[in-house]
Order: structure tokens, then sequence, then C-alpha cells
């Protein structure tokens, strides 16, 4: 597309030098050369939004259609020219410009054009034509009520001309409507996963649905083969048969019983989990591949048999009617912020009825490159997470961390420093993507893991942790970040955490730090726990750890010593007072 309209460019740029004649075919062909140049000049403005080079293309261009307007004596066109390169021109700066033109290899006399036709619509205009540069915009508006963009130009010039004066103001914001609008627009044209139809399948391709009797013997092969994978009840574990099963499909070429087989068995566990993409997708593999299934059909009875995903209701609402705004929002937000599945919620949440939500969907749909638009996306996502649900919360978090960690790199000052101080609060806050470090966990991040609690006591001799905390392993130990509990060391009350105090060891250990017994084995640090088993948390005390410390941890030997003690006496650990809670949670929960 892009160089077919270079190239038409080129050849209506070549005719500019004919001789001019005063006649109607003359002017229809200047007419003709102008049109095809304007074209070209508002795809590649268009374009200059996430390409910045095309600006220079279009103010190129544009300045050609100036040359054959001035020639045609259409002045209401000129007009509209000169707010286009007043546009483009606005969101190139000279450095900008420079470096674009070096890539680009333009020659000295494209180089000359190009600055000939930023002096035209930069020259000063005096603030008493602000209303009818207004009054013309408007003018355009009505007119032309469906060229968005064009309006938004129109709009946009008049504002940046005449600041400090009401028009511009009013200029300004009708602009930003416009351009809202324009994205907006363009965003309902973009297919949801709704709307998308899959393409057909090759004449000869599908084949009929294999008998009863043979889908029985193929899913008895199938249960056989992975009788472990479906014995396994963890939701990570079921999903991951889903997509095995599906991938056993796609390689089956000789069996048509084998993957249609397959396909179902896929189909019918991704029912039971919930799992609307799984179900969406094996749909279509059986619609596309066998004779007679419909695939709407099937994704309907499919979806009406999940009744623990709320989602799926509106899905089967979008099946009859692909752009009812609700039901787009609802399963927008199931692809977006429960699965994180974004090329697929944008268009969604495009289509839909919340505006906030669709505003930032259009946005993101825009695929901007410059930092400050992208830092606004994370603004509103920034924005909208302090209004969002609880269980949904860190998915908007981490959407808003997505766009400021793209536009850091390329702010400056004070934009710079506040997209980096909400990065690093992001972070401060976010469960999924933000935590790399599992034993350096924040306040904010122990409070907001969904998970059981457990309370360790410094002075009780065992706390066993209840079995069926553990029943679904592998799981993971969370102290609490800052709670305290306090143990004696030389006469003196030392209050610790449960990473305990690294300057006084005992056995090995800091001093109270929190430890794991394993069934009959003996104190270790805690780790990941692999398969259920018996626990008790102790904290690392003489009587636990120390010399001395044997069956039920009787003993009372001394055990401890400062680190660089140069051999003075150990110190004995005593266990004082105090409460640490730790969070068990079931690892890949999430």
């Amino acid at each position: 597309m892009r160089g077919s309209l270079l190239c038409a460019t080129w050849l209506a740029g070549l005719c500019l030098g004919l001789p001019a004649a005063d006649t109607a075919s003359a002017s229809a062909t200047k007419r003709s050369q102008a049109d095809t140049l304007l074209a070209a000049g508002m795809v590649a403005m268009k374009e200059s939004s996430t390409t910045p080079s095309r600006a220079i293309d279009a103010i190129l261009i544009f300045d050609q259609v100036l040359v054959l307007d001035k020639a045609l004596g259409d002045v209401d066109q000129e007009c509209d020219v000169q707010a286009n390169i007043f546009w483009c021109k606005k969101h190139l700066n000279l450095d900008e410009v420079k470096t674009l033109l070096a890539n680009k290899g333009d020659t000295t006399r494209a180089a000359a054009a190009l600055a000939e036709s930023h002096a035209t619509p930069d020259a000063a205009v005096p603030l008493t034509e602000a209303e009818g540069y207004f009054n013309r915009a408007k003018a355009y508006a009505q007119e032309h009520p469906d060229r968005l963009l064009q309006i938004a130009v129109r709009y946009f010039e008049v504002a940046e001309r005449f600041q400090g004066t009401p028009f511009s103001l009013n200029a300004q914001r009708l602009s930003l409507e416009a351009q809202q609008q324009a994205m907006s627009k363009e965003s309902q044209q973009v297919d949801t996963l709704f709307t998308a139809h899959a393409a057909p399948a090759e004449a000869g391709t599908r084949q009929p649905v294999p008998s009863a009797e043979a889908l029985k013997a193929a899913d008895k092969v199938i249960k056989d083969t992975f009788k472990d994978d479906f014995a396994h009840t963890r939701h990570a574990q079921r999903l991951a048969l889903v997509e095995k099963l599906s991938a056993q499909a796609a390689t089956t070429s000789d069996d048509a019983a084998m993957r249609y087989a397959l396909l179902e068995q896929a189909r019918d566990l991704a029912i039971a989990i919930n799992d609307a993409p799984g179900v969406l997708s094996t749909s279509d593999q059986l619609a596309g591949q066998f004779v007679g299934v419909d695939a709407a059909a099937i994704k309907k009875q499919a979806l009406a048999r999940m009744h623990g995903l709320p989602a799926a209701a509106a899905m089967i609402r979008l099946l009859q009617n692909p752009e009812d705004a609700e039901a787009n929002t609802v399963a927008g937000r199931y692809y977006g912020l429960e699965l994180g599945e974004w090329p697929t919620a944008l268009p969604l949440l495009a289509h839909g009825s919340d505006a906030g939500l669709k505003k930032l969907a259009e946005m993101e749909l825009a695929a901007p490159t410059t930092g400050e638009h992208q830092a606004e996306i994370g603004d509103g996502w920034y924005e909208q997470s302090r209004h969002g649900a609880e269980a949904v919360r860190d998915a908007i978090y981490a959407r808003a961390l997505h766009w400021y960690e793209l536009a850091e790199g390329s702010l400056t000052g004070m934009s710079k420093t506040t997209t980096t101080k909400r990065i690093s609060e992001i972070r401060g806050v976010i469960l999924k993507e933000g935590i790399t470090d599992w034993s350096s966990l924040t306040v904010a991040q122990w409070e907001r893991l969904r998970a059981p609690v457990v309370e360790v006591q410094m002075n009780k001799p065992r706390n066993d942790v209840p079995p069926a905390l553990l029943a679904e392993a592998p799981c993971r130990l969370l102290p609490h970040p800052t709670d305290t509990w306090h143990v004696m060391a030389s006469g003196k009350d030392d209050p610790v955490t449960a990473k305990g105090d690294a300057q006084l060891q005992v056995g090995g250990f800091n001093a109270g730090e929190l430890l794991m017994e394993l069934g009959t084995g003996k104190p270790e640090r805690c780790s990941d726990i692999n398969q259920p088993v018996a626990l008790n948390l102790l904290p690392a005390t003489s009587l636990t750890v120390g010399p001395g410390a044997g069956n039920g941890r009787n003993g009372a030997g001394a055990g401890g010593g400062r680190r660089g003690g140069g051999g003075a006496a150990a110190n004995v650990v005593t266990p004082a007072n105090g409460v640490i809670r730790v969070k068990i949670m079931v690892i890949d929960a999430h």
C-alpha cells in the first residue's frame, strides 16, 4: 500500500513540471494530481503517529499539493493543507527533522522544500485573525463531520497559533475530542475475538465426524496414555493437559478418530476447569476439521456448562451479537485482567461500555511510540487501579507498569522523575510481575497475598502446621516481613524478625531465625516444600539447635556466639516471647 502511494506521489510530482494551460482539461489534470497527492499525504500523516519519519513524507507531499491548489485557486483546500503541514511540523522538533532527513537520504532540494513548507504555515498571524480561523474550523467540522482527523488538525492549528485566547482554549478541547472520536472509530474497525472469522478450510480437507465406536476406542487409548495427567487436581496442571491434548491433535494427521477424540477431550476438560480460551480454540479446530460441526453452536453449548465462569454468559451473548457493549466489557476484563491476554482483551474493551477502559484500549490500539503518550496510558491504568476491585488490582497495576517502563527511557525532567517514582511504587505492591525475590517481600505485598496464615509462637515447643495446608504442595513459606519476636542473649532482650539476628549465631543459624522441621528430620532453613509432609515451625535458639538440643529439644546447652568474637565465651540464646505470622502459599496458585 505504502509503495503504491509513494509511486503515485512521484508520478504526480513529475507532472507539476508540465506547462500550465488555461483550459478545462489542464485544470482537471491538476485537480486529479492534487487529489492523488492529498490522499497520499493523508496516509503519511496518519502513519506518522507510529512512524515519525512519515511526518516528513507528509510535509513534502502537502507542499506539492499547495502549489497545485494555488494554481487552481482552491483557497479552502489550501487552508486544509496548511493546517496539515502545521500539524506535522508541530509534532517534530528540529533535531528529529535533521535525523530523519539524514536517515532517509534526502537531497538538499528536499531539505529546502521542507524548510519552505515550514515557513508558510509558521508565519506569525495577528491575534485578530483568531475568530476567523476558529469559525473556518467550525464550519469545516459541520460540513464534514466524518473527517475526524482533519477536524482535529484544523482545531489544533487554531489552538497553537492563538495561545492565550478563548478561541485557543476552545479549539484545544475540540481538537482533543475529535482525536478521541477518531481513535474510537478506528478501534471499532478492529476485529474482536467474536467478529473475526477463521479462514475457511480448503476444499476436501474436512472429514466426516468419526463413528461413535471409533471415538470410544480412541477415548480409551487417550485415557490410558495420559492416565497420570488426568489424575492431577491442580488448576495449572489441568490447564497444561488441555494444551497437551490440543498439541497432540495438531500432530495426529493419520487418524481422524484419534484427532477428534483428542480435541473433544481437551474441550471437555476446558469446560470442567472454566478455561474459556481452551473451549473456544478446540471448538474452532473441531469445526474447521470435521464436516457438520457448527463452531458457534458447540461454543454456546460448552459455555452454557461453565457455571463457575461469570464471563461465559457474556461470551454467549457475543456469539449472538458481537457488538453487545456490556458483554464486550465483561469478556474484555476477563481476558485482560484475569488472564493477562491483552491482544485479545483490548479490541473487546474498545467495543465495550466502560468509558474508562474503552478509552485506554483505544489509546493502546493506536500503538504510541513517544514516551509522553506511553506515560499517559500508564497514568490511565494507574488511576484505574485506585478504583479497581482487589481481585484484579494486581493486573491493573501490571498494565500501568508495562507502559511506564516503555516510557521511562525517553522521558526527561519531572516527567521522568514522576514515572520512575510510580514504577518503584507499583513494584512495591504488585504480586505477579513485581516479585522476583520472595525473601524480601514488602508488608503491602505480604498483606495482599491470598494464602492461609499460621501463627508461630516463640515460647511454644512445637508449632505444627495443619496437614491440609500442605495438601496442594509444592508450597512456599512466607513469614511476615516485619513481625518480631524476642530472644534473650547474655541476659539482654533481642527483638528480631523471621530472618533472625545475623550478628548472633546459634547452631549455624541466625539467633531467632524462623526454621522448619520436615517429618522427623532436623531443623533447617525455610525453603519450598515440594510434597505433603509433617511440618513444624520453630525459632533458632539454644534449646532448638544449640549444642545439647536433642529429642524434644529440651537441652539447655550454650550454643551462641557473636561473629568475630575471637574465642569469646559462647552466649546462651533462649526464647522469650512473640509471634510471627507465616503464610502458606501454593506455588503456581495464580
